[in-house]
């Protein structure tokens, strides 16, 4: 779970903060993320109940954006993925992305949805694992940041 926050943010950026008013403004964010639930096969009552209480705090982390991250939607993981789906219009966020895989281990396919401003965003990303027979586990979380202030000078 650690690694989507990275991928997050990558859909964070947008056009420099001038001419977008929607974007991420630079500074210092804070980045909360926390499961919400996982779809699949062999997923039980039992098992997502497991999962919840082994992820019911949530990761926050800090991270200093410079407000000049690329155009939206540029994860890449050794140049395998696509962005599919790009509506990041104004304050509403709609966006996905596929990566294949390598040796015919299916793909991901993940997409984002939800509200972003110059201050703050609040993302649910849902991250389907495919298989190569189709079969898709779907693991959710719920992404939220809020700008701090300004980053604190480098020594």
């Amino acid at each position: 779970m650690k690694a989507l926050p990275l991928l997050a943010l990558a859909m964070l950026g947008g056009c420099n903060a001038a001419s977008d008013p929607y974007a991420p403004r630079a500074g210092l964010w804070e980045v909360r993320t926390s499961f919400v639930t996982i779809e699949g096969p062999g997923v039980t009552p039992e098992r997502l109940a497991e999962l919840r209480r082994a992820f019911a705090k949530p990761i926050v982390e800090r991270q200093c954006l410079d407000g000049k991250a690329p155009r939206v939607g540029d994860p890449r993981m050794d140049g395998r993925c696509q962005v599919t789906r790009v509506s990041d219009a104004g304050a509403v966020v709609d966006n996905e992305w596929q990566c294949d895989a390598r040796a015919k281990q299916g793909g991901v396919v993940s997409t984002v949805h939800g509200s972003r401003g110059p201050e703050r965003y609040d993302y649910r990303i849902a991250t389907a694992s495919v298989e190569p027979g189709g079969a898709k586990t779907i693991v959710t979380i719920r992404e939220q940041g809020r700008r701090l202030g300004a980053c604190p000078p480098r020594p």
